[in-house]
């Protein structure tokens, strides 16, 4: 199999003990430059995790392995696009998903409602890992309060689900939740603007 790794590239045997010896030079790799890995497009497919298991059970049709690799400012950035997309779309969503609430609530806005949950859930880890990685960006004004005031926002729509006050819902989204959004995203455009290296694939 031909392995693409960085600037280099090797051929190595269709073994597990090969198999294994890729990784450790990934491993080694990733400690000596700080990067990531991004994924390693496998006879031209891209795959995301669980590599070992992947190439052992392929093991005897792997011809080539790109390995995709990250630094973790280019990691932040890919964060920051993929950021800013989503609150493009999702301001106006949340929006009308508050005026729903007003009117009464139906199964689709309770549906609507838990993916909105499961994406304030990657959000809230997005801001935590700007926060920590915020000394590579000059231009990232958020700061702590943001990370404060989304989770006080989470509570808040905790305790109007578990009361059942779907006025208290629709105003949470309307008056806490999207303002501050509005916030996050200005900031994000602000440092993707100045700052982000957009790659061919973005």
């Amino acid at each position: 199999m031909i392995i693409t790794l960085r600037d280099s590239e090797l051929t190595l045997e269709n073994t597990p003990e090969a198999v294994r010896e890729l990784l450790q030079m990934i491993d080694n790799i990733r400690e000596t430059e700080n990067c990531s890995l991004n994924c390693m497009i496998v006879n031209g497919l891209e795959i995301f995790d669980d590599y070992e298991d992947y190439l052992l059970d392929r093991l005897s049709q792997v011809e080539t392995i790109q390995v995709s690799t990250q630094t973790h400012k280019e990691s932040l950035d890919d964060a920051l696009l993929s950021a800013l997309g989503y609150l493009d779309r999702a301001l106006p969503f949340i929006k009308e998903l508050a005026s729903e609430f007003y009117r009464g609530a139906s199964a689709e806005t309770w549906e609507k409602f838990q993916q909105l949950l499961e994406a304030m859930q990657w959000l809230g880890e997005f801001i935590n890992k700007m926060e920590e990685g915020k000394h590579l960006f000059a231009s990232w004004k958020s700061n702590f309060s943001v990370s404060f005031n989304f989770s006080e926002i989470v509570n808040n729509l905790n305790q109007a689900i578990n009361n059942s006050d779907l006025i208290l819902i629709g105003d949470t989204l309307k008056y806490e939740f999207v303002p501050l959004l509005d916030t996050l995203r200005m900031d994000i455009q602000r440092t993707v603007d100045s700052e982000v290296v957009r790659n061919d694939l973005n």
